[in-house]
């Protein structure tokens, strides 16, 4: 991400389209999107190993504060000038029931909680004839509909760095390549010590126990006199 550079928002000047960034982040991006996790509580973990170094953590930040200032909510005032360019480029079927005016209010009312740029780009795709039939002024779904696919790519990015950046650090749980090597050689000297002991549980002059079924015994009875019998029954 050091080719991202990024210019603090200001809430006060007109929101910009985000600036297009590098294939390197958008990788980089959809990395940490990748080792995110979700534990019991249902937030968002990263692993120590895997999380955004300081120099990361800083360029999504601003990353965050540029999309958050384009995707504000745009308000009446601002939405006006674009539903009135439609206005006077389309036919409106509405014509002769309401006044120029009002139908603007309406639209605009509808449409100001929308982000500026998203409006500003759906309101143009209807009067250069790429949304809509190029003939009639579209309704306010039609327009918050196109708006809304303009304005699902920074919010789909806007998210994911949300989650990167409140994710909860969890400690390195995986040992290391040399921790797990001198691990491999202490198990390999167990072992080699155990083979050479004798097993405790075994003993050399032992026996196995033998199963007395039902029949031996009849048989044992059968060869035993009446008064050896006449003992045992007692």
């Amino acid at each position: 991400m050091k080719d991202l550079q990024i210019t603090p928002a200001n809430s006060q000047t007109p929101p910009s389209t985000p600036i297009p960034l590098s294939r390197a982040y958008h990788v980089r991006l959809a990395w940490f999107r990748s080792k995110l996790e979700r534990d019991w509580r249902g937030k968002g973990t990263l692993a120590w190993r895997d999380g955004p170094s300081d120099d990361e953590r800083e360029t999504l930040r601003l990353r965050l504060a540029e999309l958050d200032h384009a995707l504000r909510p745009a308000g009446e005032a601002a939405v006006r000038p674009h539903i009135a360019s439609i206005m006077f480029s389309l036919k409106n079927a509405n014509k002769g029931v309401l006044d120029r005016t009002a139908l603007q209010a309406i639209y605009a009312a509808d449409l100001a909680d929308l982000p500026l740029l998203a409006v500003e780009a759906a309101c143009r795709d209807f009067r250069q004839g790429r949304a809509g039939d190029g003939k009639w002024a579209p309704t306010q779904a039609e327009i918050r509909a196109v708006a809304l696919r303009h304005a699902h790519g920074w919010k789909s990015e806007r998210a994911c760095i949300w989650a990167i950046l409140t994710a909860e650090i969890t400690p390195n749980l995986y040992p290391s390549d040399e921790l797990r090597q001198r691990m491999k050689a202490d198990f390999a000297k167990l072992a080699a010590e155990l083979k050479d002991r004798p097993d405790p549980v075994s003993k050399p002059n032992s026996k196995p126990h033998s199963l007395v079924t039902p029949l031996d015994a009849q048989a044992n009875l059968d060869g035993m006199s009446a008064d050896q019998q006449n003992r045992l029954s007692c």
